[in-house]
């Protein structure tokens, strides 16, 4: 978020130059009318000249200063915003990691859970003597599950086109 900080500082400086290029070319163009007004004034009439530039002076930086002032004000709320959105995005941030280790902490739950069951299984060679139909059928369905998970698992590791999976299962049947 430092870039848009960045950006703001930048965009201020852009303006304040702006206002400046702006105030010395108003007074540059604004003195040639009075330049001509002196030199065709008398000496007596001078006075009044140069006063009246001076007051026309005062107001144009006065009104010239309203600006930079301003654009303070600007800079200050753009960099409140600014603040307000880092903040929220280290929330977000911050809540997405703690979902993230809840994720994987049940996965690990569930992994440990189904492990002991599937070496449960293929270690009890007496019950499958005892209901041999009954074992087979659970033989199949614990392969099936195998078959299943390997297959996520793969294409959770590496996307692969649908006809390119089919084209490797037909392959290796």
């Amino acid at each position: 978020m430092g870039v848009l900080t960045t950006y703001q500082q930048q965009l201020q400086d852009m303006v304040n130059k702006g206002i400046d290029a702006a105030e010395k070319q108003q007074k540059r163009l604004s003195a040639k009318p009075f330049d001509m007004a002196e030199k065709l004034e008398e000496s007596a009439r001078t006075h009044s000249v140069k006063s009246l530039r001076k007051s026309y002076y005062g107001y144009s930086e006065n009104a010239f200063d309203q600006l930079r002032e301003l654009n303070g004000m600007v800079g200050e709320f753009t960099a409140q915003l600014i603040s307000r959105v880092e903040k929220q995005v280290a929330e977000g941030a911050d809540a997405i990691e703690d979902g993230a280790i809840d994720v994987a902490a049940t996965a690990e739950d569930v992994k440990a859970a189904v492990e002991p069951a599937k070496s449960a299984r293929k270690s009890s060679p007496k019950k499958a003597k005892a209901a041999p139909a009954a074992a087979a059928k659970a033989e199949k369905a614990e392969d099936s599950k195998e078959v299943n998970a390997e297959e996520i698992k793969a294409e959770e590791a590496e996307p692969a086109k649908a006809s390119d999976a089919k084209t490797e299962e037909k392959a290796s049947a």
